[in-house]
């Protein structure tokens, strides 16, 4: 709060302008008449040591507020644009390699009900990887090869959620691709299930969890689409393929689709 001023600028202009009192001085008594006026009327301008840490205190807990929230938004904003920089990446070399084939690439899943097809699956990936600049290749586990996510076990406990059976998210038995952008694809050595695959859309930046930068993929029957898996993984908060396309956070819409 400031406090009013006795003089305004109007006032010390006034001051100034005014005619000087004889018995006092004549052009002294004037600069002391200004002099005074300005030293009131500036010194009344400040804030009190009390008033500007109450200020500063009360922005304090505003950005304390607020930080964390914006910070969440930015970083949902940025993820989601390195996922569809990736879904998109995926899809069109998907539709060079069935253009150049000159057929559906038997390399997909459907549901309703679920079935696999599987007989393309290791030439399409060799196809894939052929045509994406891959920096390094190794298995997951292996020294230095890949981040380390989350356990199933701890997935639920801290609030996600998992649909699948172990053998199938068990990312030991797959094979990790680290692409020259940094992002990783993991494709499984088990050739019955090379449809589906992980991909980290940052690779081994944070935060490397599930529905936030790891995402467990379906191929389509459509090249130009990719989906969620039938027993689908997140993490409290994360999202999935559905919600990263349409950008909303409703996880409960059904879990794979046609």
């Amino acid at each position: 709060m400031t406090k009013k001023s006795s003089f305004t600028m109007a006032e010390v202009w006034e001051n100034l302008s005014a005619p000087t009192l004889p018995h006092v001085g004549g052009k002294n008594c004037l600069m002391s008449r200004a002099n005074l006026a300005i030293r009131e009327w500036a010194s009344a301008k400040g804030f009190t040591l009390a008033e500007v840490l109450i200020t500063l205190g009360i922005i304090g807990v505003v950005a304390a507020i607020t930080m964390p929230v914006i910070k969440s938004k930015i970083e949902k904003i940025i993820l989601r644009q390195q996922f569809l920089k990736q879904y998109n990446n995926i899809v069109s070399i998907r539709k060079i390699i069935e253009t150049e084939s000159g057929d559906i690439i038997q390399c997909y899943a459907i549901s309703l009900p679920f079935k696999a097809f599987n007989t393309d699956c290791n030439s399409f990936w060799t196809s894939f990887f052929e045509k994406t600049k891959v920096a390094k290749t190794c298995r997951y586990g292996s020294e230095g090869c890949s981040p380390t996510y989350k356990t199933m076990e701890e997935v639920a406990a801290e609030g996600g959620r998992y649909n699948g059976t172990r053998e199938y998210i068990d990312k030991k038995a797959y094979t990790a691709h680290i692409l020259a952008d940094g992002a990783i694809i993991y494709v499984p050595n088990d050739y019955w299930v090379k449809y589906a695959f992980f991909i980290d859309v940052n690779g081994s930046k944070a935060p490397n969890k599930y529905g936030y930068d790891m995402f467990h993929v379906v191929l389509h029957k459509n090249a130009t689409k990719l989906t969620d898996v039938p027993y689908p993984i997140w993490e409290k908060g994360g999202r999935r393929i559905k919600n990263m396309l349409l950008n909303n956070d409703d996880v409960n819409s059904s879990l794979f689709t046609e």
